[in-house]
């Protein structure tokens, strides 16, 4: 389960100046010949483990900084310049469950995933909104900072 928040940038300086041809096809002899460039990385640019709130001992949250718009269903990318920072729990407490819908062992099973069923998950996320927000309001990202 991740949560993000989005902003658009005021400069091309996201993965989507990969869209042109040329650039793309610079980038790939780039990674084919040298092993480094925009091909090169994972797809986010940094990660961070931190804690949701100062009393807990480690870091419950992980986040990722993504230089892309990424739709909701993971596909594709939104044609905008952006970026997104995503938040997900590093150890999950909450479980669901996987279990045969009848007899026939053909028909598909019923996934409950039970997202989210616990209370401190949940507290956990809405801190992470707070503090995503809160780390684009840093004075490092306001000369490429547009909407969320």
């Amino acid at each position: 389960m991740a949560i993000a928040v989005k902003y658009t940038v005021t400069q091309p300086i996201t993965q989507l100046r990969y869209r042109n041809p040329w650039r793309l096809g610079l980038a790939l002899a780039d990674y084919l010949l040298f092993r480094r460039g925009p091909l090169a990385n994972p797809g986010f640019e940094v990660v961070a483990s931190v804690k949701s709130g100062p009393g807990l001992p480690q870091p419950d949250l992980r986040l990722q900084l993504v230089l892309a718009l990424l739709r909701p269903d993971k596909r594709g990318k939104i044609p905008c310049h952006g970026f997104q920072i995503r938040a997900s729990l590093a150890r999950a407490t909450s479980f669901g469950s996987v279990r045969p819908a009848s007899a026939d062992l053909l028909q598909a099973p019923i996934v409950d995933l039970n997202y989210l069923s616990n209370s401190d998950e949940r507290s956990a996320l809405r801190a992470a909104v707070r503090i995503m927000r809160r780390l684009c309001a840093a004075s490092a990202f306001e000369p490429f900072l547009g909407e969320e």
